[in-house]
């Protein structure tokens, strides 16, 4: 039987931006969702999200904690005194790594709009790893480097909540679904000849509902709030986490709509280097996945099974990811088994649930997690 930790008292400082243009691409399975596993391990939490960091003093007082934890890659620009403040608050202290730190030169050419933004990433969050006391990473390197360098660091595959797998699927499309910004590399694929028609981008079911306006309210009434200086935080606060709660899941519950649009969900080539949440999510979403094959990752490449469970293919070779994306149209009993095998490893390896868990026991006890 699973442990839980109803004794355990965690202040969860998430990630959240202030207008849907940004928000969209945070995936709700690196941010609010971890919320899912805390109240499955039976967490006593308190989360705020970065928009209240400001009143976060006001908000805990006196309280104390066993831990805290706090996405560092873009909250890394916080005040000093923040952080200084969070030292004191818990004898554990987690920072959260949903992005690479490392970048070389070999990929600017590769994407160069994006390089120059990204390469000081590092050094932003190695000036917040002195108030840690651990860190989860998601590329398997920064883990093991964050460990090297004296800050014990967990790999943190991703993972979805396990009442978010489909097993009601409805017929596949005719073309794969590709999300994200189609810069660099990405962009060189998708125009490749053999790949022209065959993908396409997800539909965009939630941009087209009243979510994202209530997302952009939600947070101009937060700050018009903070700015007018009103006092009752209580009843404010926990209105705007039952409001962003409520967006953030049925936002998500459409993304995995616009998932089943396609054939199949490609992971195309970018500058994160792990499987990225929409892996997980199409397999949740219940189609198979083709990913570019990461160079230099050898425990990602194990999390599934390559050909069974997941297809890759080299960023080199665009044909061959035009050849899985035409097999999977022609053979939709092969598009099935690959399905059906991902969603088992899936439920059984890659929840929510289990992934907070890990990080419960590996945080607690030492004990070191597996994925496969």
């Amino acid at each position: 039987m699973s442990r839980e930790y109803p004794s355990l008292r965690i202040l969860n400082l998430q990630l959240e931006f202030n207008n849907w243009a940004l928000a969209r691409p945070w995936s709700y399975c690196v941010g609010l969702a971890l919320e899912e596993g805390l109240e499955a391990a039976g967490v006593n939490f308190l989360t705020l999200t970065s928009p209240w960091l400001n009143r976060a003093q006001e908000i805990v007082g006196e309280r104390r904690f066993d831990q805290v934890w706090v996405e560092i890659v873009h909250q890394s620009t916080a005040p000093a005194a923040l952080w200084e403040w969070i030292a004191g608050l818990a004898p554990v202290r987690i920072g959260f790594v949903a992005e690479s730190l490392q970048y070389d030169e070999s990929e600017r050419a590769l994407w160069p709009d994006a390089f120059d933004q990204l390469e000081p990433r590092k050094q932003r969050v190695e000036q917040v790893l002195p108030y840690l006391t651990h860190a989860v990473a998601v590329d398997e390197v920064d883990a093991e480097d964050l460990t090297e360098a004296g800050l014990p660091a967990m790999w943190w595959p991703q993972g979805v909540p396990s009442r978010t797998v489909r097993h009601d699927v409805p017929p596949p499309g005719h073309r794969a679904v590709s999300g994200g910004t189609p810069y660099g590399k990405r962009a060189e694929i998708l125009a490749h000849p053999a790949v022209k028609g065959l993908v396409a981008r997800p539909r965009g079911a939630e941009d087209q509902s009243l979510l994202p306006l209530l997302f952009d309210g939600l947070h101009q009434a937060t700050y018009a709030f903070f700015e007018q200086g009103r006092t009752d935080w209580q009843s404010s606060h926990d209105l705007y986490m039952t409001t962003l709660r409520a967006i953030r899941r049925s936002s998500f519950e459409l993304y995995l709509d616009a998932l089943q649009s396609g054939c199949a969900v490609l992971n195309l080539p970018s500058l994160a280097k792990c499987y990225a949440g929409r892996v997980y999510e199409g397999m949740a979403a219940g189609r198979p996945i083709i990913s570019w094959d990461i160079p230099n990752r050898p425990r990602t490449r194990a999390l599934f099974e390559i050909g069974r469970e997941i297809l890759l293919f080299n960023p080199d070779q665009p044909a061959k990811l035009a050849e899985h994306i035409e097999r999977l149209i022609r053979e939709p009993e092969v598009a099935e088994r690959v399905v059906d095998a991902a969603r088992c490893k899936l439920r059984e390896f890659h929840t929510i649930e289990r992934r907070v868990r890990q990080i419960l026991e590996w945080s607690t006890e030492g004990v070191e997690p597996k994925f496969n």
